[in-house]
């Protein structure tokens, strides 16, 4: 038996028979884990309040046999992030934030970089920043931390400058040109250049900085449409949390 100790964050959860919670967990050391935490549903001490969604916490776990469900000893909170889950807007983003790591990420394949991310991200939420703004910066930085950097420098098949690039090309994985798109034969998602723009400046900005960013109703759709496409492609299938998403976008 192997014990982890660890921060989390807590992604994902189901009931489990009449007594039991399995919880899905992002952890910096350890990566996404599964967990059962025997008892939670009926706990007054030992889980009480702690195992609600966004919730960032410390865990005691035993990882042991043959399979990647881990037993749940212990969960003490450090944040219950809960003003997300008392405003729809940060609630909506952060199911995004969640189910993207479920889906786009493998278990036990640990990245710091990904959970500082994730917790950047529930973080702002918590603290008020925009929802649509948190949404569009947190995939941008997740395709880039899982190595899907969108390449929205040029043309990713001549070489053209933005000026002339008004496409993007989701099995290209980048911009395509009005040339170079003509011959594409493949799903194209059309943008604007103050969106290209904003786009390139979310990928170079750092945490620290980026919530300065903010996105226009316009550059928010077409970014929008440009990230749901790019993880169904990458991950090939849509997320449902899309759909809280699209209504935070102004009409």
């Amino acid at each position: 038996m192997t014990t982890i100790n660890s921060q989390a964050l807590v992604i994902h959860i189901n009931d489990y028979g009449e007594s039991d919670k399995i919880v899905h967990l992002l952890t910096p050391d350890h990566g996404r884990i599964t967990c059962i935490a025997k008892g939670a549903k009926k706990s007054k001490k030992r889980f009480v309040n702690k195992l609600e969604y966004c919730s960032h916490l410390t865990i005691e776990a035993e990882a042991g046999g043959r399979g990647s469900l881990l037993r749940l000893d212990r969960a003490e909170l450090i944040n219950p992030l809960i003003r997300i889950r008392e405003n729809f807007r940060a609630y909506a983003a952060a199911m995004l934030v969640c189910e993207s790591i479920r889906y786009l990420t493998q278990e036990h394949d640990p990245d710091t970089k990904l959970f500082t991310l994730t917790l950047w991200a529930l973080t702002v939420l918590e603290e008020g920043h925009p929802a649509l703004a948190v949404s569009i910066i947190f995939q941008m930085k997740l395709f880039e931390t899982l190595g899907y950097r969108p390449q929205l420098d040029a043309c990713i098949n001549c070489g053209k400058s933005t000026e002339g690039v008004s496409h993007f090309s989701p099995a290209h994985c980048g911009l395509l040109c009005r040339q170079c798109r003509s011959s594409a034969g493949l799903r194209l998602i059309s943008l604007s250049l103050n969106t290209i723009k904003t786009l390139q400046l979310t990928q170079n900005m750092g945490l620290d900085k980026i919530r300065r960013l903010r996105f226009p109703a316009n550059c928010g759709q077409e970014s929008i449409n440009l990230l749901k496409e790019y993880g169904a492609y990458i991950g090939q299938r849509e997320l449902q949390s899309w759909g809280l998403i699209d209504a935070l976008v102004p009409a």
